[in-house]
């Protein structure tokens, strides 16, 4: 009877690390593409980025430039991370502020005297929107899509280790090493473990 319960557990922890991998194999790939992006942003074809320009009706008016950015951006219906370093005045002194998202970016420029926003919207490249995607696993910019992406990032992340440490598990249960394997295995573990320690524990 104990023999029989080992092996349904074996069963369930086996499909378990099959499709808990499978479920994070998405978000597993795009940090595993953005982060050599990041390393090496010359080995990446350089993406062309696809501009257009539209008008808007716009008659709100403020002495506030936050009360102005807030009222152009939920009447254009976008959301973003507006970076306050991105706003100011042109040379026509109109107010100007963006909006950044990794698959697209916006330039809005509130045109007063003609009571518009014109709006120039930048789509952004695959992998300038993939490493956008990477940056907003922490929840950012605020919205529902990207509270969601965050939600499953994290549970990526978790259900990938344990995952993980059920493959190295079954590798242990299954594999018939012997003594120079086991410690070539064990040496290279150790090591990385140890240089994982002295970064934590060093900095």
């Amino acid at each position: 009877m104990q023999k029989k319960s080992g092996n349904k557990l074996f069963k369930y922890l086996y499909k378990f690390h099959i499709y808990g991998g499978l479920f994070s194999s998405a978000f597993f790939i795009i940090i595993g593409i953005t982060s050599i992006n990041y390393n090496h942003p010359n080995l990446l074809k350089k993406e062309k980025f696809r501009e257009k320009t539209y008008y808007k009706q716009f008659t709100f008016k403020s002495d506030s430039t936050d009360i102005i950015v807030q009222h152009a951006t939920d009447s254009l219906k976008l959301f973003g991370h507006r970076p306050w370093w991105m706003q100011g005045r042109d040379k026509e002194n109109n107010f100007y502020f963006q909006i950044i998202r990794p698959g697209k970016q916006y330039l809005i420029v509130v045109l007063e005297d003609e009571k518009q926003l014109k709006v120039t919207e930048r789509s952004m490249g695959i992998i300038h929107a993939l490493s956008g995607m990477h940056v907003a696993s922490g929840g950012l910019p605020k919205s529902t899509v990207f509270s969601i992406w965050s939600v499953y990032s994290h549970a990526a992340v978790l259900t990938g280790l344990i995952s993980l440490f059920l493959s190295i598990y079954f590798w242990l249960k299954k594999s018939k090493l012997k003594r120079w394997q086991w410690i070539g295995t064990g040496s290279a573990f150790a090591i990385s473990l140890t240089f994982i320690l002295y970064i934590w524990l060093i900095g």
